[in-house]
């Protein structure tokens, strides 16, 4: 993974893995490995952090999500997506 996730003091692990610096705004990066009850993994050059937003008109959250590898990425739009 380019770039080093730094680790966030005082919480827990599956909560939130670490943080990235994306352009000056403070990221937080979710392990799915470790959200899923996986072990935890070397990571490989395969592996990478997706930045997914999420929000609406008014407000609008960046996470980062970190995989062991991409085979596709797909833009989603709101209206495709059930609730």
């Amino acid at each position: 993974m380019a770039g080093k996730r730094q680790p966030v003091c005082r919480t827990p692990r599956r909560t939130c893995g670490g943080v990235v610096n994306l352009r000056g705004n403070i990221v937080p990066v979710y392990d799915l490995r470790l959200w899923f009850g996986m072990p935890e993994g070397e990571y490989t050059k395969e592996a990478v952090v997706i930045i997914v937003r999420v929000g609406n008109e008014t407000e609008e959250r960046s996470l980062g999500l970190a995989v062991d590898a991409v085979s596709d990425v797909l833009v989603v739009k709101d209206r495709c997506l059930s609730r």
